[in-house]
C-alpha cells in the first residue's frame, strides 16, 4: 500500500507541475520549488521520524501515508539534485531567487504620486518648455508674416536640390552596412517597438516572441512623466548547460558576464511631450546636451544604478554587458544613461539608437562613437532637430522668394479655366496685376528677412548609420554626425522618424535588395506587436 500511496504521490506531483501557471515578472517565489541543498538532510530526518513513529500493530491512515509518501518523493528529488551539479532545477532555484530580489530592488525606488503632485509636475514642465521655446526661437521673433504658400514651394525647392542623386554623392565614400548588421539593428528596432506597448502582459509577451524566449523581465515602467519616460529591465536567461559552482553563476557559457537589457520608450504620452520641449542645451560632461533629454538619462541611471549593483554581487559575476535601446526619446535618454554608466567599474556599456534627436556637442558625440551606435532613417526630423536648427529653418522659408513659382501655377490655372468656360479670361492682364502685387507686398519682406544663421550646437551621439533613398531602393552607410545640421524639409520628413513606415520599412527594402529576395522578411514581426 506505502508503494502505490508513494506512486500516487509522484502523479500527483507530476500532475501539479503541468498545472502551475507561467511565473511572472514580479510575482512571489514558487511555494513548490524543491528544498534547498542545506534542508535536505532535514527532510531524510523528518521522514525517518514519522516512519518510526509507527508500530507494527498501527492502522495507518491514507493521509498519513500519502504524506509520508510525499515527503519521500521530495526527499529523493532533493537527493538526486545533490549528485547533479549541472541540474536546471537547482539553477534555477537560485537564479529565480536572485532576480526576485533585484525586482523587489527595482520596485523600491518607484515613486507613488497622487493626481494632484502629477498635475504639478506637468505644470511645471509645461512652464519651463515654454521658456525653453522663448529662448530657443528668440532670433525669429521678427519675422512679421509666414505665407503658407513659402512652405509649399520651398519644400519643392528642397525635393529638387537634395534628390537621390544628391545623397549618393553625399555618402559616396562612407563605409557601407553588411547583413549581419542590419538583421542585429533590426532585432534592437524590435524591443524599441515593442517598448511602445501599453501593458506589462504585452511586454511579456513581445519578449516570449523575442531570441527563443531568452529573456526575463525585471521591471517595467509603461506610463511616462516629465523626464521619466516609460522602459523595462530585463536579463538574459541562464545556459543551464553550464555548471554551478558557490556564487559562480551560469549567466553564460564562461559564467562570467551577465547579459542585461534596458529598453526605453520614446515619446507616447504629454509628459514625455514635455521632456522633448526643453530644448536649451545645458552643461554635461565638459559639453553641452539637451536639457529634457539629458534629465530623462540621469533618471534611468539614478532609477536602476542600485539595481544593476545587486546583480553584479549576488551573482558573483565579474562584469554586466548592459545593452541600452530606444527610439527617439528613447534613443537619446538611452546615450545619456550610457555616458553616465560607462566609466562604472564591473559595468560594460553600449547604445543603439534610432530617430535620437540631437543630444549633444560635437565633441561629447564624437567621443561615445566607441559604444553608442544612432541610426537615422532618410530624412527623419528628429535626428536634426535643435532649437537652432528649427529657427534656421522657419528663417529659410521665410527668405524664400516663391513668387516666380506662384506667377507659373497661377498662370497654368488661368489657362485651365479658359478651357473650360465659354469667354476668354485676360490672362495676361491678371498676371501683370498679380505680379505688381507681390512687388508691393511680398518681394519686399523677402529682403527684410535676415541672411545669418545660427551655428547647430546639439548633433545625434555616436556611431552614426544613414539609411537614405537612393533611387532604387535603400542604401545605408557610417555617416559623420555633422551630416545631420539641418533640417531637410520634405514630405517624409514624419514619417521617416516612424517605426513602421519608417526605420522598419527602410531595413525590409535594404535587405530585399541586398539578398535579391522579394519576399525576405526579418525574423521578428514588428507589425505583429499590438502597438
Amino acid at each position: 500500500m506505502l508503494l502505490m500511496m508513494i506512486i500516487l504521490a509522484v502523479c500527483g506531483e507530476e500532475a501539479q507541475t503541468v498545472d502551475t501557471p507561467p511565473q511572472e515578472c514580479q510575482n512571489d517565489e514558487d511555494a513548490n520549488q524543491p528544498p534547498k541543498k542545506d534542508n535536505i538532510l532535514g527532510a531524510m530526518r523528518k521522514w525517518f521520524d514519522d516512519v518510526g513513529e509507527l508500530g507494527d500493530n498501527q492502522i495507518i491512515e491514507p493521509g498519513g501515508v500519502l504524506s509520508i509518501a510525499q515527503s519521500l518523493v521530495k526527499m529523493m528529488s532533493s537527493s538526486s539534485t545533490l549528485d547533479q551539479t549541472t541540474s536546471s532545477i537547482s539553477v534555477g532555484n537560485d537564479v529565480a531567487e536572485l532576480l526576485e530580489k533585484a525586482r523587489l530592488v527595482a520596485r523600491s525606488s518607484d515613486i507613488s504620486r497622487s493626481f494632484q503632485e502629477e498635475m504639478e509636475l506637468l505644470y511645471t514642465y509645461a512652464t519651463k518648455m515654454m521658456e525653453s521655446m522663448r529662448e530657443s526661437f528668440q532670433h525669429v521673433f521678427h519675422v512679421e508674416k509666414f505665407h503658407p504658400m513659402a512652405l509649399w514651394y520651398f519644400l519643392e525647392k528642397e525635393d529638387e536640390r537634395k534628390n537621390p542623386s544628391w545623397k549618393r554623392r553625399q555618402h559616396r565614400y562612407h563605409k557601407s552596412l553588411n547583413v549581419e548588421t542590419v538583421r542585429n539593428l533590426h532585432d534592437f528596432l524590435y524591443l524599441s517597438h515593442l517598448s511602445y506597448a501599453n501593458s506589462q502582459k504585452e511586454i511579456l509577451a513581445g519578449l516570449d516572441s523575442f531570441q527563443n524566449n531568452t529573456w526575463d523581465l525585471i521591471y517595467c515602467k509603461t506610463e511616462g512623466l516629465p523626464s521619466e519616460p516609460g522602459h523595462f529591465l530585463a536579463v538574459r536567461k541562464v545556459d543551464e548547460s553550464t555548471k554551478l559552482e558557490d556564487k559562480f553563476w551560469p549567466w553564460n557559457k564562461q559564467g562570467s558576464v551577465m547579459d542585461v537589457l534596458l529598453v526605453v520608450r520614446g515619446t507616447k504620452e504629454l509628459g514625455d511631450l514635455l521632456s522633448d520641449g526643453i530644448l536649451e542645451p545645458s552643461n554635461f560632461r565638459g559639453g553641452k546636451a539637451h536639457a529634457g533629454i539629458m534629465a530623462a538619462g540621469r533618471y534611468l541611471v539614478e532609477k536602476h544604478n542600485q539595481t544593476l549593483v545587486h546583480l553584479l554581487e549576488e551573482s558573483g559575476t565579474k562584469k554586466i554587458h548592459l545593452t541600452l535601446v530606444g527610439h527617439s526619446l528613447g534613443a537619446g535618454a538611452a546615450a545619456i544613461a550610457a555616458m553616465e554608466w560607462y566609466d562604472q567599474p564591473g559595468i560594460q556599456v553600449k547604445a543603439i539608437g534610432f530617430g535620437c534627436p540631437a543630444l549633444m556637442s560635437l565633441d561629447l558625440a564624437h567621443s561615445t562613437q566607441d559604444y553608442i551606435t544612432t541610426v537615422v532613417a532618410d530624412a527623419d526630423v528628429v535626428p536634426r532637430s535643435s532649437g537652432i536648427t528649427i529657427a534656421n529653418m522657419i528663417l529659410d522659408i521665410a527668405s524664400y522668394d516663391w513668387t516666380h513659382k506662384g506667377l507659373l501655377d497661377l498662370e497654368n490655372l488661368l489657362v485651365f479655366v479658359n478651357s473650360t468656360i465659354p469667354f476668354d479670361i485676360p490672362v495676361q492682364h491678371l498676371l501683370k496685376k498679380a505680379n505688381e502685387t507681390m512687388d508691393n507686398d511680398d518681394r519686399p519682406y523677402f529682403r527684410k528677412v535676415t541672411k545669418e544663421r545660427m551655428t547647430p550646437i546639439l548633433f545625434p551621439p555616436g556611431s552614426c548609420i544613414h539609411l537614405f533613398r537612393d533611387g532604387f531602393s535603400y542604401t545605408g552607410t557610417y555617416t559623420p554626425c555633422e551630416f545631420f545640421n539641418e533640417v531637410e524639409v520634405t514630405r517624409t520628413l514624419i514619417d521617416d522618424h516612424l517605426i513602421p513606415p519608417g526605420y522598419h520599412r527602410a531595413f525590409l527594402h535594404w535587405m530585399r535588395d541586398r539578398l535579391d529576395d522579394l519576399n525576405f522578411d526579418f525574423s521578428h514581426d514588428i507589425m505583429a506587436l499590438p502597438v
